[in-house]
């Protein structure tokens, strides 16, 4: 009888008790915890299954990354898509009278017409380098994304409109004087950028405002920037 207490106690140690914990570990997996087990140093059969669980659970957790890095960034240029943006907004920034953020709403100019005369492969290169350029002139606190074909936002936490013109700036001369040149074009790429306040109500009444500044852009010649005027 002792030896049968015995023999029970340790198939339940060695055996019930590590399928136990795979069965907790399944559960974990279900809602979305990620913790390896630490049986697969076992050199049995249970370690061997383990092994291919925690494999398993690692697999899992990449490819649950990439889709959300899928789901959240623009394919092409890398940055956050519209949906991610909004969100980004919504969530991390906080803005107030006195702790402004200012938006800039950023297109190409002319980007039909670069697509026409140099191929798409050259409009897509544009675009990745124009993000590319943003990103380095961009704060680490700054927010950036991609709302259209050729439309960018760029939202700028606890900054006024002159420091948000001076950033802007910076991204319109130098948009100017260099994706041209990187992609060997003998025409200068622009961008006409509007920028607005958002300091209090939500965050599409100020991405409107940025809007209605970007079109002012265009219909004064391109290759400018509008700031708002009106913040009554």
């Amino acid at each position: 009888m002792v030896l049968f207490i015995c023999l029970t106690l340790y198939l339940t140690s060695y055996i019930a008790s590590p399928i136990n914990e795979l069965k907790s570990r399944v559960k974990e997996i279900a809602l979305g915890q990620r913790q390896k087990s630490v049986l697969s140093a076992r050199t049995d059969e249970i370690g061997e299954l383990f092994d291919a669980f925690n494999q398993m659970a690692d697999t899992i957790s990449q490819k649950e990354q990439e889709l959300t890095s899928l789901a959240n960034h623009d394919s092409l240029t890398g940055v956050l898509n519209r949906r991610a943006l909004i969100h980004s907004a919504t969530k991390e920034v906080t803005v107030t009278p006195r702790n402004p953020a200012s938006l800039c709403m950023i297109d190409i100019d002319h980007f039909k017409s670069i697509n026409d005369h140099f191929g798409h492969s050259i409009g897509d290169q544009a675009l990745i380098e124009f993000c590319q350029l943003v990103t380095q002139e961009s704060r680490t606190k700054d927010i950036f994304g991609r709302v259209g074909g050729e439309e960018f936002i760029l939202i700028l936490p606890s900054t006024d409109l002159d420091q948000a013109y001076a950033i802007a700036e910076r991204i319109r001369s130098h948009c100017e004087k260099y994706i041209a040149d990187d992609l060997g074009l003998d025409k200068a790429i622009t961008v006409s950028i509007g920028v607005a306040l958002w300091q209090e109500g939500g965050f599409l009444a100020a991405v409107s405002q940025a809007d209605k500044m970007l079109y002012q852009a265009k219909r004064n010649g391109r290759n400018k920037i509008e700031l708002q005027t009106d913040l009554n």
